[in-house]
């Protein structure tokens, strides 16, 4: 089996406390290179986890010519100029959730990786959850017989100040929007995953509690097709 040769693009949260180890310890993938813009976490990211190459400009890691696949962890804002720098450099992409800034930018996303026949993946994990196989298994065999209704709720701490790593997720122009894209995003893809494509949605967002430009309150009701 050939070994993907893997770039992280983005060394923040998620790259640190999920992707880079989760890359390391899977048989037939290499993580061969990191890049962050701040040299001095970037140097800590890599010598903690043992990688070879930093880069601070992404396009230096896109050219790599060792590097067959990116992970784009970076914000939202730049998914869709790294992706296209990854399709025209012929590298396969895997970008963190939300996808774009809106489906136009999607919509270009699937486009030029299309044209440049590379991978496009965006990094909705949790349908693969034990948890949620089984779910899925038990709906399948009729176990459980037709669900009427399914529902999820999400709280986190509205814990994030200016100069916090990850505050850019509060900022509508980086973001593209708040807790319904980011965290909500989430459940939205399980559901779609387990109950299949939406006929009807109907949706409430604001900003209630913190001093932030996007919504840090959002509920959704959708209708599925089945």
């Amino acid at each position: 089996m050939k070994t993907i040769r893997w770039g992280l693009i983005g060394c923040g949260d998620v790259s640190r406390k999920r992707v880079a180890q989760a890359i390391i310890d899977t048989p037939g993938n290499e993580l061969v290179a990191a890049c962050r813009r701040d040299p001095d976490r970037l140097q800590e990211f890599c010598d903690t986890l043992s990688i070879a190459r930093g880069y601070t400009d992404a396009r230096e890691l896109m050219n790599d010519a060792d590097i067959d696949a990116v992970y784009i962890a970076t914000p939202v804002r730049a998914h869709l100029p790294q992706t296209r720098m990854a399709a025209a450099a012929g590298k396969h992409v895997l970008v963190e959730k939300p996808m774009g800034m809106n489906v136009a930018e999607c919509d270009e996303m699937i486009d030029v990786c299309a044209k440049a026949d590379v991978k496009l993946g965006v990094a909705y994990y949790r349908r693969f959850y034990p948890i949620i196989d089984r779910i899925e298994t038990l709906l399948k065999s009729n176990a459980i017989g037709t669900p009427m209704a399914v529902s999820a709720v999400t709280a986190t701490p509205l814990s994030m100040q200016a100069g916090d790593e990850g505050y850019w997720r509060t900022s509508l122009a980086e973001s593209g929007g708040g807790a319904l894209m980011d965290v909500g995003s989430h459940r939205i893809n399980v559901f779609l995953h387990l109950f299949g494509p939406v006929a009807e949605v109907k949706s409430i967002c604001g900003t209630v509690a913190a001093d932030y430009e996007v919504e840090d309150t959002a509920t959704v009701l959708m209708r599925f097709q089945q």
